[in-house]
């Protein structure tokens, strides 16, 4: 990009990038203060355990792509993670 942009463009792709690594992180916290383990992750998927391995090992970038065109039009992405318990009947 050649032009200038109302924001730091390097700034963005930082926070983008930690978004999606906080996103992980809180996800593999979920799972284990449910006490789930990644085989019982797996199973509930429908995915092998070295899938879920390798999701949480940083090896499947699943939210790479959201993160890219996020970054590209200028974009912040939150992400939360919380107990369904929190809000037992949805966002309402």
């Amino acid at each position: 990009m050649t032009e200038h942009l109302p924001y730091d463009y390097e700034e963005l792709a930082f926070d983008l990038y930690k978004a999606a690594d906080d996103l992980l992180d809180n996800l593999v916290s979920m799972r284990k203060y449910r006490g789930m383990t990644q085989s019982q992750l797996a199973d509930e998927m429908g995915v092998s355990q070295s899938y879920i391995s390798q999701i949480e090992n940083g090896q499947k970038q699943l939210v790479s792509l959201l993160t890219d065109y996020a970054q590209e039009v200028g974009a912040r992405i939150k992400y939360e993670v919380e107990p369904a318990e929190k809000k037992p009947n949805g966002n309402h």
